[in-house]
C-alpha cells in the first residue's frame, strides 16, 4: 500500500517496460563468447556460412551459463507449448464431438430436403389431376422446389471437413428441415457457454496470481 493508501498488485507473467537507460541487458552472450564459439564451429567445419546455420540452429552459451536460444529450442518449447494446450483443453477429444454433431446436422438436413421434396411432388401429382390454372401452378412449384433443394444440396457438398471452415458457413445457410436448424443453433450455443466458462475460469486464475506488493511510501 503506498502513502496515499492504494494497495498496488502485481500479476506473474507480466513485464514492465521503461526508457532505455543503457543498463539493460539485451544479448546475454558477450561478444568474446560469440567469437569464441563461432571460431570453434569454423575450424570443425570449415565454413564461415555453415558455422553461422549451426549456431542459428543450437543457439549460444555464455561463460557464466547464460543461454540464448537456438532454433531447435525454440521449435521444442512451441512442441511443449502445443502438448500443454492440447491436454488443457482436451482439443482432440472436442474437436471429434464437433465433428461428429455437425455431421449429424448436415445428414438431418439432407433427410429433411429429400422428404420436402417428396412432399411437393406429391402435391403436384395430385394438382395434375386437375387442369387449368392448378397444374400450371404445381409445376412452377416443383420446379422451384427442385431448383432450391439442388442448390442446397450443392452447398452440402461442398462443406469442408474442418469444423471451424464448416460452422462459418452453416452460419450462412438457410436450413429447409427445422429439426436440423434447432441442433444448429443448439451446438452454438453450447460452444459459446465453453468459451464463456472457459473465459471465466482464466480470469479467474489470473485473478488469485494477483499479490498484493507494498510500496515505500
Amino acid at each position: 500500500m503506498n502513502s496515499q493508501g492504494v494497495r498496488v498488485f502485481r500479476m506473474t507473467d507480466r513485464y514492465r517496460y521503461s526508457r532505455w537507460d543503457g543498463t539493460q541487458q539485451v544479448f546475454p552472450v558477450h561478444e568474446d563468447d560469440l567469437m569464441a564459439q563461432l571460431s570453434q564451429h569454423v575450424m570443425a567445419q570449415g565454413d564461415v556460412s555453415a558455422a553461422l546455420r549451426t549456431m542459428m540452429q543450437r543457439g549460444l552459451t555464455g561463460r557464466s551459463g547464460q543461454k540464448l536460444p537456438g532454433i531447435q529450442d525454440l521449435l521444442q518449447r512451441l512442441k511443449e507449448r502445443r502438448q500443454e494446450t492440447l491436454e488443457r483443453y482436451n482439443l482432440p477429444s472436442v474437436l471429434e464431438d464437433i465433428a461428429r454433431k455437425l455431421a449429424e446436422i448436415v445428414d438431418t438436413e439432407r433427410r429433411g430436403i429429400e422428404q420436402r421434396l417428396d412432399a411437393v411432388r406429391a402435391r403436384h401429382r395430385e394438382a395434375a389431376e386437375c387442369a387449368g390454372r392448378d397444374a400450371a401452378l404445381a409445376d412452377e412449384l416443383l420446379r422451384r422446389a427442385e431448383e432450391q433443394d439442388h442448390r442446397n444440396i450443392e452447398r452440402l457438398d461442398a462443406l469442408p471437413e474442418e469444423p471451424a471452415q464448416r460452422i462459418r458457413q452453416l452460419s450462412d445457410y438457410e436450413f429447409t428441415d427445422a429439426e436440423a436448424r434447432a441442433k444448429f443453433q443448439e451446438l452454438m450455443d453450447s460452444l459459446r457457454r465453453a468459451v464463456l466458462d472457459q473465459l471465466c475460469k482464466d480470469i479467474s486464475q489470473r485473478l488469485k496470481e494477483l499479490t498484493p506488493v507494498v510500496c515505500a511510501p
